[in-house]
């Protein structure tokens, strides 16, 4: 079924990846593993009966993104019948995915209608917080990447703690390919247990972006050429593993829907992540990554449902790893 992800690569693939090369070489220096939580949301409270509205307020990690993406957008979706005991599921953007309309439409209101509220993160260098000289979601360097993974990890964190101050108590993070690793992050560097769903997600971004379909998208010649190009992105991209991060508060309300058939992100990919977690569940889609997203989604609201119900019926398993 590697056929769809192929077609779809070389149809909808229209530019290259990191065509201003490395980037901020200060910048890349930076752990992804950043223990510190970020501080608090400055934005009006939500209000009773209120179930859609965008929050805005300054990025954890302003200081490193370009003017255009300094400021958080997040669309909250709530039940009308939304109270503090509402389970909250943060969803983040896969590659490519700008807006809030396809997650709000085909996650976020069929959440709604199960009870489930959601907060959807626009990524920086994306939509609304693109860069007016960006081509489409093609980020202009290495540094880039790095600095969207740092910015979404901390803007996501900040939601969570946010919504704690706001009363919710049972809270996730889900998210698809990009997204799925950047929810695993997240989870593990959050303080407080959090449900997790991570659909065809890889355990690190280095596969991807040097061995998967994405590779034929990179101007290795920007990055030095591609073989001495694709050695340094590789240990590079390597901090991002998962497995470098703390093991997450509670491992056990994780499920991980890898893709059989994935041409983006290697099956073996995503088990790895899943195993680097003792407790969490692997439920394997029986398709490719375009596939997947475009078939799979009941599974993916299930999943989603599923572990948000762990959270909220379980005792931890698992100590905290922060005093």
């Amino acid at each position: 079924m590697k056929w769809l992800d192929l077609l779809h690569a070389r149809y909808h693939n229209d530019g290259l990846f990191f065509s201003r090369g490395w980037g901020d070489l200060e910048l890349l220096q930076k752990s992804l593993v950043v223990k510190r939580p970020p501080g608090p949301i400055r934005s009006r409270p939500q209000k009773q009966g209120e179930s859609h509205r965008v929050i805005r307020f300054d990025s954890p990690f302003a200081d490193h993104l370009p003017e255009s993406s300094k400021i958080v957008e997040a669309l909250i979706v709530l039940p009308a019948d939304w109270n503090d005991e509402t389970p909250v599921c943060v969803q983040l953007a896969a590659t490519g995915d700008e807006g809030f309309e396809a997650r709000r439409t085909l996650v976020a209101e069929p959440l709604r209608q199960l009870g489930i509220g959601s907060v959807i993160l626009e990524n920086p260098f994306y939509g609304s917080r693109r860069p007016s000289d960006q081509q489409g979601t093609y980020l202009h360097t290495v540094s880039d990447l790095w600095a969207m993974g740092l910015a979404v990890v901390s803007e996501a964190r900040a939601l969570v703690r946010w919504l704690r101050n706001q009363g919710f108590q049972h809270l996730g993070v889900a998210g698809v390919s990009m997204g799925g690793a950047m929810v695993s992050q997240v989870a593990a560097l959050t303080r407080e247990p959090l449900a997790v769903c991570a659909c065809i997600a890889p355990h690190c971004a280095t596969p991807v972006f040097t061995e998967a379909v994405l590779s034929r998208y990179v101007d290795w010649r920007a990055l030095g050429g591609e073989e001495s190009g694709k050695e340094r992105l590789a240990r590079q991209l390597d901090g991002s593993d998962i497995r470098l991060f703390p093991l997450p508060r509670r491992p056990d309300c994780a499920i991980w829907l890898p893709a059989k058939h994935d041409a983006y992100v290697h099956p073996e990919s995503s088990l790895l992540a899943a195993e680097s977690w003792p407790g969490s569940c692997v439920r394997w889609l029986n398709n490719s990554h375009v596939g997947s997203t475009m078939f799979h989604r009941n599974e993916y609201i299930r999943a989603i449902q599923e572990v948000l119900g762990r959270l909220s019926q379980t005792q931890p398993a698992h100590e905290a790893w922060l005093p």
